[in-house]
This record gives structure tokens, sequence and C-alpha cells, in this order.
């Protein structure tokens, strides 16, 4: 009888196995909403069958507001957030990120900037990596952008979620960081803060394009003058240093086979970063 209870146990946990293994691959593709570790959320991915070897840690400074908040958010502008993270000898992360309110509500909406490396899997309310967003060797970060809520929300908090793993495929061996930052809401904030709001747009439609043969880069969208810009690799190492730029071509840095962080601050301090890959 007992090797009957047992053959049957055995059968009905293979038989979950297939399941099991498609979930975990699914999640190089971007992690299930809820699982920022927020007390909205109550979960990570820290638990049975996902990324259970160890407890969840906290880090302080994983998440950064690469737009400028001043006082704090204003309802119509639109904020950029990296999440970045190091860790030597891994070469694939992951994160879900999410900004919520004192009691776990969405605040505002998470929107893609990059394409490539986010994505929104169910709702604008969390955005995660894409399968070739957790591909990178010993860091990674990813940028997105954030619509705040109407006024009279108050200070919201940006909450994530980073997994770093061992890239088997499997639920053990992987750990999970947690991090968050408080956003205060403007005490002016109305609807009208349209002069960040605008200049932010105008950077977004920026594009860098490489001439490898001529050897420069080409700035295409640059309609500010005076314009600081910083191009560094992926552990911010800076490659390239232009003060007060007012042309659209700057010589292109002697790498090979490397993506590079374009980073442009504007005189009155908004700051807009972009990724470029060089062939």
């Amino acid at each position: 009888m007992k090797k009957k209870n047992y053959a049957a146990f055995l059968c009905a946990l293979l038989s979950l196995a297939p399941s099991i293994y498609t979930q975990l691959s699914s999640y190089n593709s971007g992690a299930p909403d809820g699982h920022t570790g927020s007390p909205g959320d109550g979960r990570s991915c820290a638990r049975s069958f996902c990324h259970s070897s160890f407890s969840t840690s906290f880090v302080p400074d994983l998440i950064e507001m690469k737009t400028p908040i001043g006082m704090g958010y204003y309802t119509d502008s639109v904020y950029q957030v990296e999440i970045n993270i190091k860790e030597v000898g891994i070469s694939r992360f992951g994160f879900q990120a999410s900004v919520q309110d004192g009691f776990g509500n969405q605040a505002g909406e998470c929107l893609v900037h990059d394409p490539v490396n986010t994505i929104r899997i169910n709702s604008d309310k969390y955005i995660t990596h894409s399968e070739v967003g957790s591909l990178s060797d010993d860091s990674a970060s990813w940028i997105f952008k954030w619509s705040p809520p109407q006024p009279g929300v108050g200070t919201v908090t940006i909450f994530a979620a980073v997994n770093v793993t061992n890239n088997d495929d499997e639920p053990t061996g992987d750990r999970v960081l947690l991090s968050s930052l408080a956003i205060p809401e403007a005490s002016d904030n109305t609807t009208i803060n349209t002069g960040i709001s605008i200049e932010m747009e105008a950077l977004n439609n920026i594009k860098f394009y490489i001439n490898k043969v001529m050897g420069f880069i080409q700035i295409q969208g640059m309609e500010h003058s005076q314009i600081d810009l910083t191009i560094s690799d992926i552990q911010g190492k800076t490659i390239l240093y232009k003060s007060k730029l007012i042309s659209n071509f700057v010589p292109l840095p002697k790498v090979c086979n490397q993506i590079l962080i374009a980073t442009i601050a504007t005189p009155s301090g908004v700051r807009f970063s972009k990724k470029i890959l060089i062939n």
C-alpha cells in the first residue's frame, strides 16, 4: 500500500514538473504582476516554486530618479526612474517596479521608455524586464517613465524587487533584493507645471546616430543649446564629456561591441539618459 501511495505521489510530482519549468522559464520575459515586495503587494519572487533559496534583503540605493524631483512631483510632469544593480559574476538579472500610495494602490502610471529592455505585462501599475533586458554581465540597469497621479494623493513610494540569478532556470540559488524610494508631492501641485514636462518631452525625442566611417555620433532632435553631454559605460565610467555643447556632432568613442549610456543635462537641470550600441 505504501508503495502504491509513493508511486502515485511521484507520478503527480512529475506531471507538475513541465508546468513548473515553463513558469520559471517564462519569468525570463518578465515577472508576474504584484511581486515588488511592497506592503500592498505583500510578496516578492522569493517564495516557493519561484526563487526560494534565500530570504529577501533590503538595499536602499537600487532606485534613482533620473529626472530632478525638486521639492516634489507634479501631476503634469513625466519622470524618469532607473533601477541599477551590480553583481560581479552574474549574467542574468530581473526586476519589477511599481509606484504605490500608502495603501498599496496604484499611484500614477509606469510607462515603457525602453521597449527593448522593459515591458508591462498586465497593467500600467507594474513594469518589469524583457527577456533581452535580463541578460547583462556583472550589472544591469533599466529605465522607465512615471506619470504621477492626480493632485492630493500625497507622498508615494517606488517599490522595486531585483532578482540576482544564477541563470540555470531553477528556483534555487537566486537572490531577491528589495528597495524603495519615497517621492513627496509638491506643495503647490495642481495641474500646472509645464516647464519641466515640455522640456522632458523634447529630450525624449532625441536620437543618436553612429557614423563609424566618419568617426562621429550625430545627435538628432537636439533643440537645446549649452547642454552637457556625458557618455559612459554601463559600469558608470565616463568615456566622453562635453560641456555646453552646441554642435550636433561629437567624436565617436574608440570602443567596440559595447553598450554605452549617453546622458544629457540641460541648463535648467533636467537630465535624460539613453543607451547607445557601438558595434
